[in-house]
């Protein structure tokens, strides 16, 4: 008797302790994931390929600890949402990767190891300006390299040139390439002829070297061979933007970075229905009264972390003449949705008449020279050396290094 009232009195105890013990252990299992869904709702910034736009999203300019996570998939293409015109669509057949003939190998050791003894890793940022330039053009890239592309350190900020080219079937040309390659090391040299046709390739080309060459903290530049840079503005810009995306204890989350239209913000831009225009655009290909937000090519940047996947999205977009509506428009929508990731520099919201006039220059980011149009005549690398001129005084205090 004693004996059966002893294994009742242990089954007793033995079942309350195991239904107390799996109470435990579900309030624990409910803690922890109230816990991961609350991280995940406070961390979330929706980087959606989708068609939902905005869920939760943080303000760019609040401060949060640490980065967010970017949803970067192994094929970007795979989410993107439609918003009508075949520039939206999936191609069936990925675009070929270029074929370089040159490399601009003193950048790339560059973007390695430093220059004038600053290493990448231990500058604030770092930006690299892939300048679009004819090969026929020396004379404007030699007046770059002698005034703007010669700044190489910057308030702890570096840069570095590469001026990308088509190929020849001229041997004159190739020699001179040839030469000026093996003297300045900033060539990128692709295996498409020059044309205004092939520009939307040009930039794809460097897209591509930069996918490839870059890092996190390296900055990507787009920009044209008649544009003077004002270092100076650009840096102060530049560091309130990355202080709006950065921690709270200060590390800046590059891959957060929006595209940024340096030289022209453009939201309302409309396509021209004129038959006899050389940039017509027929409504069976994009239906849209205007294009979607976009920068103009004169000047615009980016992180490396956007412009690897445009770079990816790019291979399977159908091809659009005009370079900075197909990249900084339609590839920029299909990888996130919405216009968050995008964003007007200062003086970037201008008509095309405002930024003609004469201008107090030292304001501007950037100059346009307007070298490109044939109705209006300037000598592009003597107006280059001009305006460097009006730029100089206000920022030799703080560079840090040239190499001219």
């Amino acid at each position: 008797m004693s004996l059966l009232r002893f294994l009742q009195r242990f089954s007793l105890k033995f079942g309350l302790a195991v239904i107390v013990s799996l109470l435990c252990i579900s309030a624990l299992g409910l803690q922890i994931q109230w816990s991961m869904m609350h991280l995940e709702r406070q961390l979330e910034t929706n980087v959606d390929y989708g068609q939902v736009e905005v869920t939760h999203r943080m303000s760019p300019k609040k401060a949060y600890v640490g980065c967010p996570k970017e949803k970067h998939d192994n094929d970007v293409i795979q989410r993107l949402s439609s918003i009508g015109g075949i520039y939206m669509e999936i191609t069936n057949q990925q675009r070929p990767l270029a074929r370089f003939f040159k490399r601009p190998w003193k950048v790339e050791r560059a973007i390695q190891n430093g220059e004038c003894g600053y290493e990448p890793d231990h500058t604030k940022w770092n930006m690299v300006f892939l300048v679009k330039s004819a090969i026929k053009n020396r004379n404007r890239r030699d007046a770059i390299r002698s005034t703007w592309g010669s700044v190489k350190i910057y308030d702890d900020v570096m840069f570095e040139t590469v001026f990308i080219l088509g190929s020849s079937n001229e041997t004159s040309d190739l020699d001179d390439i040839e030469v000026e390659s093996s003297l300045h090391g900033d060539i990128l040299q692709y295996n498409l002829h020059d044309s205004a046709k092939t520009v939307p390739e040009k930039v794809v080309a460097g897209m591509q070297w930069s996918s490839e060459a870059l890092t996190a903290r390296w900055q990507y530049a787009s920009m044209d061979d008649d544009m003077v840079l004002n270092p100076q503005n650009l840096v102060n810009y530049y560091n309130q933007l990355l202080s709006n995306h950065s921690d709270s204890l200060g590390k800046v989350c590059f891959d957060d970075l929006p595209l940024v239209c340096v030289y022209s913000y453009q939201s309302a831009d409309p396509p021209a229905r004129k038959k006899t225009s050389k940039w017509y655009m027929p409504p069976e290909n994009f239906p849209g009264d205007v294009w979607p937000v976009y920068c103009r090519g004169g000047l615009y940047t980016t992180s490396h972390a956007m412009v690897r996947d445009l770079f990816a999205v790019s291979r399977r977009t159908t091809h659009l003449y005009l370079d900075d509506v197909w990249i900084t428009g339609f590839m920029r929508r299909k990888l996130r949705g919405g216009d968050y990731n995008i964003v007007a520099a200062p003086h970037s919201i201008m008509s095309d008449h405002q930024a003609l006039q004469d201008t107090d220059v030292r304001e501007l980011l950037v100059k346009h020279l307007w070298g490109n149009i044939n109705s209006i005549k300037v000598n592009v690398p003597i107006r280059i050396l001009q305006v460097w001129k009006e730029f100089e005084p206000t920022i030799e205090d703080h560079i840090q290094c040239r190499i001219t």
